[in-house]
């Protein structure tokens, strides 16, 4: 069973400058053991870092330098050698058919993306008590499906 489980708008905090940086270090510190994450998290970090480094390059407003990319994707690729970060397997069978019973329970009416109701899903199916979370939505869903918040 896991204790918590982050989502996307976690990592990015915790590996990346943001005004929750701070807050999610704490969190993380606190933590009793290795934080787990699955393949499609690190996925979704991995490419929306790779995705801000282009945007960064169209327009100099947006995403960050390379620089950062690569520091963040080398600290992540640490925690997970040194096992402060779990990658956990997932049968993602599984975790597709409970997405798909909160999107018919949620979706309808408050509207969340796949990836969301994914993680809220992987969450679930790893049994995990609280989700790791600074996305406002995606905490009131995961709080509808009976996670804890942050």
């Amino acid at each position: 069973m896991a204790v918590a489980y982050p989502d996307t708008s976690f990592l990015f905090s915790l590996y990346l400058p943001r005004t929750s940086s701070v807050d999610a270090a704490r969190v993380f510190s606190e933590l009793d053991g290795p934080l787990p994450v699955s393949s499609l998290l690190l996925f979704e970090f991995e490419n929306a870092v790779r995705l801000a480094t282009w945007l960064h390059r169209q327009d100099k407003c947006k995403g960050f330098p390379v620089q950062v990319a690569q520091t963040a994707l080398a600290r992540l690729d640490s925690d997970l050698d040194d096992g402060a970060l779990e990658l956990v397997f997932c049968d993602y069978g599984l975790v597709v058919d409970r997405a798909r019973k909160i999107s018919n329970t949620h979706t309808w009416r408050t509207g969340h993306r796949s990836i969301d109701v994914l993680h809220v899903a992987t969450a679930r199916y790893l049994r995990a008590r609280r989700f790791l979370t600074f996305d406002d939505k995606q905490r009131k869903l995961a709080e509808a499906e009976g996670l804890l918040p942050l």
